[in-house]
């Protein structure tokens, strides 16, 4: 397994914005699975940041949390949903799946399907595609952004 290094949550913010102009750039240049690789990385970052901002922590993940002035150290292991990439998964530890299902649920929808394996995928994505998946991402970032 790879070492994981903890993102300072506002970095998780910074790079949920050079993931979208990666993405954005990527669709311009006809790599549409590129693309849709990308933008789904923006809505991981953006929920990783919710959880840490709801869990109070300074950063993503946190492998020592001081509770009652003790810390408590865990592992990589301890924290495996956190620092996985499901969408799902990441949407209910950040408490908005239902949220986002009442508010957009046809754009969360798409955005539930997406999985870091699509990078295998270049040529089974079609330009429309991409662009139904890179709208989706922009309306449920922005909600993300305001919450």
């Amino acid at each position: 397994m790879a070492k994981i290094v903890p993102v300072e949550i506002n970095d998780l913010y910074t790079l949920a914005v050079s993931k979208w102009e990666d993405a954005k750039i990527l669709l311009a240049n006809n790599r549409y699975a590129g693309a849709v690789y990308n933008a789904g990385y923006v809505i991981e970052l953006l929920l990783k940041r919710h959880i840490a901002k709801r869990l109070d922590w300074s950063e993503y993940p946190p492998f020592e949390i001081k509770t009652d002035g003790q810390a408590a150290k865990y592992t990589s292991e301890q924290f495996k949903n956190f620092i996985g990439h499901s969408i799902k998964d990441l949407s209910v530890l950040a408490g908005m799946y239902s949220n986002l299902m009442v508010a957009h649920k046809d754009e969360f929808n798409y955005i539930l399907q997406w999985s870091p394996t699509m990078r295998y995928n270049s040529s089974k994505v079609t330009k429309d595609e991409a662009e139904a998946v890179l709208n989706s991402v922009k309306i449920i970032a922005n909600y993300l952004s305001k919450k």
